[in-house]
């Protein structure tokens, strides 16, 4: 039985609501789409001269993935934020979230998964931080696959039908993931 759109984007709603546990909305998009918005502008514009956006020195995506462990990450990530706000006039819009808050982000809790992982039934997904570090096609088909799986457990011929029908391209990013292997993780699907 094919799955309707509204019933996929009810799911990530869903997802994301439970990503964000007792974060209230509006604050949990101020993290997410800072971070969204770094890993965009990183991509487009750093390194490049009279672009739209500068990117500083130790003011891009990249230096935030070099901190994976560090145990003064978020500091250093508002860090990063200020510097890109600061060179770019965005004081006060992009810095917003503070990223050392351990009572809206936690205590360090790890999550022990090799790339990502799925739970159906509490409607949650994982990522593997390290993912940062692949094409931004890779982290979608991730998050793509995982997001079919809160609708389909298994990998059979329901599950290939979504993901034919959301990422016609998948088997090809799924192949590039598989190329440049996180920690040698191969893809099945």
């Amino acid at each position: 039985m094919p799955i309707k759109k509204s019933e996929l984007y009810s799911s990530l709603w869903k997802s994301c609501d439970e990503l964000r546990g007792s974060m209230d909305a509006s604050q949990y998009k101020d993290y997410v789409l800072v971070l969204l918005f770094v890993k965009y502008i990183s991509d487009r514009y750093a390194g490049q001269p009279d672009a739209l956006i500068e990117v500083p020195a130790g003011g891009s995506f990249t230096d935030m993935v070099v901190l994976k462990g560090d145990k003064e990450i978020g500091d250093k990530i508002n860090k990063i934020i200020a510097r890109l706000a600061e060179a770019n006039d965005l004081k006060g819009a992009i810095d917003v979230a503070d990223f050392n808050n351990p009572d809206k982000l936690g205590r360090g809790k790890e999550m022990k998964t090799r790339c990502r992982a799925c739970n159906p039934d509490a409607h949650l997904i994982w990522l593997n931080l390290e993912l940062v570090k692949k094409p931004a096609i890779c982290l979608e088909y991730i998050i793509v696959h995982e997001m079919v799986h809160l609708l389909e457990r298994r990998h059979n011929e329901r599950f290939v039908t979504t993901m034919d029908k959301f990422m016609p391209q998948w088997r090809l990013v799924r192949d590039e993931l598989n190329q440049a292997p996180l920690r040698h993780a191969t893809w099945e699907y």
